[in-house]
């Protein structure tokens, strides 16, 4: 019906991803998140509380957002706390009623320690950062140094055979493919601000082979050019 409605492009594909969007809502179920056991539905109010900041966006109020992820951390230590009292008066019971099968069951639980793997990144002086707003923030001043825009490299090799000049339409292709290109880095559902990317291919790109080939031949021209306007030596 779209199609007969003569949309245009833009409004063709806003309209099909509107269906695509409303069918996957009303057919694909949600997954549920698993709960702990020894969480409060107090906790779980300032865990939703502080997701609701967070979605809005750390940036307009950290201060409000540092204060909540303080409340949730120091009720979490406490329901793990009155949770690990509790499980050790169960225990003190299964021992007085000699039921040593649960009572070892328990025992394993409680001793199973899960070690998490640690979080941090050092800057180029060597300080290590902690906080995700500051290795988010190193991650993007890596990779925009890493894929800035570099000079013409220096080569020395000469006597290569030239491939056709690339037609007019294949320079703007590859013009309006990757001009003014920008990337961001993202951490634990944060991302960083965008930053320029100067050279790379796109991850995937199909023209990756022929860029390179572009690239090396218009190397060799400049050598092969800079080679005969040489003055010669003595």
């Amino acid at each position: 019906m779209a199609v007969e409605e003569e949309m245009g492009p833009d409004e063709l594909a806003t309209h099909a991803q509107q269906i695509l969007l409303s069918t996957a809502k009303n057919r694909i179920p949600k997954r549920k998140a698993k709960r702990q056991p020894w969480i409060s539905n107090t906790t779980l109010e300032l865990i939703e509380e502080r997701r609701n900041l967070k979605a809005g966006g750390i940036t307009q109020d950290k201060k409000l957002y540092k204060e909540k992820s303080r409340e949730r951390k120091n009720s979490l230590k406490m329901d793990k706390k009155q949770y690990i009292e509790d499980q050790c008066k169960e225990m003190e019971e299964m021992h007085a009623q000699h039921k040593d099968h649960k009572l070892f069951k328990h025992a394993r639980l409680m001793t199973t320690v899960l070690k998490p793997a640690p979080k941090a990144i050092k800057d180029k002086t060597g300080k290590v950062f902690t906080e995700n707003i500051e290795i988010l923030g190193r991650w993007r001043e890596y990779c925009s140094e890493m894929y800035k825009a570099e000079q013409t490299p220096d080569t020395t090799i000469t006597n290569m055979e030239t491939e056709p000049e690339p037609l007019i339409d294949e320079v703007r292709l590859l013009e309006n493919l990757y001009k003014d290109q920008e990337a961001a880095v993202r951490i634990d559902g944060e991302t960083s601000e965008w930053f320029s990317v100067g050279k790379g291919v796109r991850q995937g790109c199909i023209l990756s082979p022929h860029l390179f080939n572009v690239y090396a031949e218009n190397i060799m021209r400049r050598v092969r050019r800079d080679d005969s306007t040489a003055v010669p030596g003595p």
